[in-house]
């Protein structure tokens, strides 16, 4: 009768063992035992040379070295692009208009209204209303000199575009009707760049 060959097996060495037999780093530990002996292997961890690992760190030191250059660099082209946008943003144009209303309350309710409404379908904004014949007006304070009877301060994006509001048909239209009821001071000035 012949007996069975005893069971082979190959296990990692545990940490604290491989410490014990050799403590270099980098290298692999594999165990083949049976019943009557016990071999211990050594291979490289990773089964690459150290010249091979210095050449693939060196890599990653590269790529890493591309990668932040490369952030740097769209860093710079975005604060660039930035700086000529603001560059590019023309200051407000501020339209400032005294007015001598002479009968306030046809001129808050046949004027005014329709005013407003074509200044805002227009592009312009008011900042400002003040003084009487109603229509949103609030209270005008004298600092130096007498306050005028009406005042508003508007604001647009361009002279062009506040030109072509005067010059439009609505503007000339509405405007008869408030000359029967004031008499108009207006003038603009270019916003401060910021």
């Amino acid at each position: 009768m012949r007996k069975a060959a005893p069971e082979m097996g190959r296990a990692e060495i545990p940490v604290e063992e491989r410490a014990a037999i050799m403590p270099s780093a980098g290298m692999k530990f594999t165990r083949a035992s049976s019943s009557e002996f016990t071999l211990y292997v050594c291979t490289p961890a990773f089964g690459v040379s150290t010249s091979l690992a210095n050449t693939i760190g060196e890599k990653n030191m590269r790529t890493y070295y591309t990668i932040a250059l490369a952030m740097l660099a769209g860093v710079a082209i975005g604060s660039a692009a930035v700086n000529a946008l603001h560059a590019q943003v023309k200051p407000p144009l501020y339209v400032v208009s005294e007015i001598d209303v002479t009968n306030p309350d046809a001129y808050g309710k046949e004027y005014a209204p329709k005013a407003q409404a074509l200044i805002k379908a227009s592009g312009g904004r008011f900042v400002a209303i003040g003084g009487v014949a109603g229509a949103g007006a609030a209270k005008v304070t004298a600092v130096e000199g007498e306050a005028p009877k009406r005042t508003t301060i508007q604001v647009w994006d361009s002279m062009e575009q506040y030109q072509a509001y005067r010059n439009s048909t609505g503007f000339k239209e509405v405007r008869q009707v408030g000359d029967k009821y004031a008499k108009f001071r207006t003038f603009a000035v270019e916003g401060v760049a910021q």
